[in-house]
């Protein structure tokens, strides 16, 4: 399963994005469970929309997937680290273990 965030201007122009996975059976340990993800990223000037895209894809070739996901959010907050014009969000996507 990958999360994806695209940035998107007005017009809808791409502006930039992040993605978190996939978590791999190597990742779990051949275990059947649920670990802790997280991106950030600036926002880009700009920016007046934020896709936000879950997608699961079978690599196997069985016609099926067994992807789950959990407490899906995301979070945009201001950085009080850089100084500019005014404040600069960044956006957090976590995904989080049960």
């Amino acid at each position: 399963m990958v999360v994806t965030a695209a940035f998107q201007s007005a017009d809808g122009t791409a502006l930039g994005g992040l993605s978190i996975g996939p978590v791999s059976v190597t990742d779990r340990e051949d275990k059947t469970e649920l670990l802790a993800r997280t991106a950030v990223a600036l926002i880009p000037k700009k920016t007046r929309t934020v896709e936000v895209t879950m997608s699961a894809m079978d690599d196997a070739g069985n016609h099926y997937n067994t992807a789950f996901a959990d407490n899906l959010s995301l979070t945009i907050t201001t950085n009080p680290g850089i100084s500019g014009p005014g404040p600069i969000p960044t956006v957090t996507v976590p995904i989080r273990k049960l």
